[in-house]
């Protein structure tokens, strides 16, 4: 099955390679999480670095396995600002952040922003962006071993707002 859309390859000509047939309507409902999270993740990292720009700010996109953030921006003063950013299709559940990204989110405090973008169905021009400052403040593993928590993206996107 194709990851990307609703094709299972099949009917192998010999020669290894398949036509594609098309899978049976189904009666379940989509998944509340993104099946291509590499478009979702990118439309979320390309509506942040947007926002940062409009806001005056120098964004820098991290490697995507940069631990505890994924943009570094420079204020017009010279302050650096963190943002971990979140990209989920419109209506998910919840959204995981790691152990890393709680840490480097509670030691950078006011100069850190949890980015959350609703991924629309109806393409990038429908995507919606809020911000929550010092967003992990509160948020604390203690002795327990956890790589991360799960979040109820509801509430988490009503403690946001625009960009800041």
């Amino acid at each position: 099955m194709c990851r990307e859309c609703d094709v299972r390859c099949g009917s192998d000509d010999g020669n290894g390679s398949a036509e594609p047939r098309r899978l049976p309507e189904s009666s379940t409902p989509p998944p509340r999480h993104a099946v291509d999270t590499v478009t979702s993740d990118r439309r979320a990292i390309a509506m942040v670095l947007a926002a940062e720009r409009a806001l005056g700010r120098r964004p820098e996109e991290m490697p995507h396995n940069n631990p505890g953030f994924d943009v570094r921006t420079t204020t017009a003063d010279g302050r650096t600002i963190f943002i971990e950013v979140k990209g989920r299709v419109m209506g998910a559940d919840t959204f995981f952040v790691t152990r890393n990204e709680v840490t480097t989110g509670r030691n950078a405090g006011k100069e850190h922003r949890l980015a959350l973008v609703a991924v629309s169905p109806e393409g990038p021009e429908h995507d919606q962006l809020r911000y929550i400052v010092d967003a992990f403040r509160h948020w604390n593993f203690g002795l327990f071993a956890a790589t991360g928590i799960e979040a109820k993206w509801r509430d988490v996107w009503e403690a946001g707002g625009a960009p800041v």
